[in-house]
């Protein structure tokens, strides 16, 4: 038995706490909810619009009544450029999977696979990969006669309707690669091992396309082995950019190009006109498209194949048992780390602790205002600074007389005499002096 060693990329996620698989998967389950809740949000402006419009929808809401096969024409003809809106509000769910690793994971954007370094040519490399592979799977069915091409779209061919649903899925893609691979697969691997991780997440995303239009068994086979053909790849190129343009090329190609319908879903403005022949769905994967067929699960095997060589050629396929001791020096390391965030922060809280406690403020916030109080008692002149007292100018004086004779005694009894000496001359003012205030006159006299 073999094993897929960890790329350094992943070891960025050891920090976080590990769940068991059942777990995860609620968890990208909740993720999944949330974002498509969000995705739903954006579009509802729009497709009440569209509704609106519709002049049997008016008719069914002015008669109170919904007549349930007239909804669903309604939305199996729903145009193109609803379908462009529906493929762009899907950046509502790459953002909440970013945010979700971000703060409830702890997970910076490298260990979701967004490196820097050469990213342009990845994301291009990507785009050459899955625009190939769909070429491939497409010349099976023509090789087969099981699909035929009739010829350029004349008829309903836009260019700006090309450039939208480029835009649409290169966001769709990867939207979808974030939620199941640079989340959900990388997190599955802190617990489990890494072909552990490629089988559940696969598995993950073909559930996730369970509620499409002429879903097969062969449909969600082809799914599986189209989400274990992006894992392989992601570790292979230990990025995101890849598998994210390789997704979004992949079905821009099978939609816009050649017309063939994206996982059940029917585009109508595009380049070629082509036709499945009736019979050969087995091939060529009838209503839901060539995902559906078996020309697609012959190049997802041969991809799978081909990028397994490659991993084993750069030494990332190892035995299980170097598996294992290299799990086992993960998850010490993890805990050695773990550890040294507990004592740094336990630390940190100690020093916080004893400078409170040194801090005369926090253990008795009435100190410093009862020592000041207590000062000012002993001598109300050291009080304030410079000596000087802040109470009133008169005390101000004083204090500068005092410095000047050096005797506050002296200068006490200096003021005492003056004072004497102003009631004596009051004293031996005369009566004319005094004016008629209705008292006698000699009431001022001793």
């Amino acid at each position: 038995m073999k094993a897929i060693k960890k790329p350094d990329f992943m070891k960025n996620a050891i920090l976080g706490n590990g769940h068991s698989a059942a777990f995860e998967l609620i968890c990208a389950l909740l993720v999944f909810f949330v974002g498509s809740t969000a995705t739903s949000l954006v579009q509802a402006p729009v497709l009440a619009f569209y509704m609106l419009k519709d002049g049997s929808y008016m008719k069914m809401l002015q008669n109170g009544s919904l007549d349930v096969n007239q909804m669903n024409r309604i939305m199996q003809s729903i145009p193109d450029w609803f379908v462009i809106v529906t493929l762009i509000a899907e950046f509502a769910l790459l953002i909440i999977c970013i945010l979700y690793c971000k703060l409830i994971e702890k997970r910076n954007a490298a260990s979701m696979g967004f490196q820097k370094k050469g990213f342009a040519i990845q994301y291009i490399k990507g785009l050459l990969i899955g625009a190939a592979a769909f070429v491939v799977a497409y010349g099976i069915c023509i090789l087969t006669k099981s699909v035929t091409i009739e010829g350029f779209n004349k008829d309903s061919f836009s260019i700006l309707y090309l450039f939208g649903f480029l835009v649409g899925f290169l966001v769709q893609g990867m939207a979808e690669e974030v939620l199941c691979r640079g989340y959900l697969f990388v997190s599955l691997t802190r617990r489990n091992s890494v072909v552990g991780a490629v089988v559940i997440s696969s598995l993950f995303f073909s559930m996730m396309h369970g509620m499409n239009d002429n879903m097969s068994l062969l449909a969600y086979l082809n799914l599986f082995l189209f989400g274990a053909v992006m894992a392989l790849l992601m570790l292979r190129y230990e990025n995101i950019w890849i598998v994210g343009a390789a997704h979004s090329i992949w079905n821009f190609v099978q939609g816009t190009i050649f017309g063939v319908s994206v996982s059940g879903i029917q585009i109508k403005r595009t380049v070629f006109v082509g036709k499945s022949v009736e019979g050969a769905s087995f091939i060529n994967g009838g209503k839901f498209g060539l995902e559906g067929g078996l020309s697609v699960t012959l190049v997802l095997l041969a991809g799978i194949g081909i990028l397994v060589w490659s991993l084993y050629r750069k030494g990332m396929i190892i035995s299980i048992e170097e598996d294992l001791e290299l799990h086992t020096q993960e998850e010490q390391e993890r805990l050695r780390r773990t550890e040294k965030e507990r004592k740094a922060k336990e630390e940190f809280m100690q020093k916080m602790m004893q400078n409170m406690t040194q801090n005369p403020y926090f253990t008795n916030p009435n100190a410093n205002s009862n020592q000041e109080e207590e000062k000012e008692r002993e001598n109300p002149f050291e009080a304030a600074p410079n000596g000087q007292n802040p109470n009133n100018g008169f005390d101000n004086t004083m204090q500068q007389r005092t410095d000047e004779t050096g005797d506050f005694g002296a200068m006490i009894q200096q003021s005492q005499q003056k004072e004497e000496s102003m009631q004596k001359q009051n004293q031996k003012a005369t009566p004319d002096n005094v004016q008629d205030t209705g008292f006698d006159h000699n009431y001022f006299d001793d």
